[in-house]
């Protein structure tokens, strides 16, 4: 750590001539060493979608129990259609990226949609 990764990338995000006017919505996701799943979806779908489109998520699975599944689905398909730029800042392990990777992103990226990973880890970059 303490080399600058995270105002690098920082810098990016706040980019208005790059970022805010070249994607239609971003994230900052801040990835601790324990992370909860359901809480870490649910900011990504409030960042990039809004918090009506959250509300309207948990409104969809009102009556039972939030599944990891439903809210990683749901963030998928609406990202699917979206040219998205989402920062996970500060990822531990190659483990939470292929986690984060498989279950709640397109497997194709045909809008140009760009994720910036800052990480401790030296192997991390090998597993991108």
């Amino acid at each position: 750590g303490g080399v600058g990764k995270t105002t690098l990338a920082r810098k990016a995000f706040e980019c208005k001539e790059d970022i805010v006017n070249n994607f239609s919505c971003r994230a900052w996701i801040t990835v601790s060493q324990t992370f909860s799943k359901i809480e870490m979806l649910k900011d990504m779908i409030m960042q990039l979608l809004g918090n009506e489109e959250l509300k309207k998520c948990l409104k969809e699975l009102e009556g039972k129990t939030v599944q990891v599944d439903d809210l990683a689905s749901y963030l998928r398909e609406k990202l699917q259609e979206k040219r998205y730029f989402i920062v996970l800042d500060d990822l531990w392990t190659t483990d939470a990226w292929r986690w984060i990777n498989d279950i709640a992103f397109p497997t194709t990226n045909i809008k140009g949609s760009r994720i910036i990973v800052t990480s401790r880890d030296i192997g991390l970059p090998l597993a991108l």
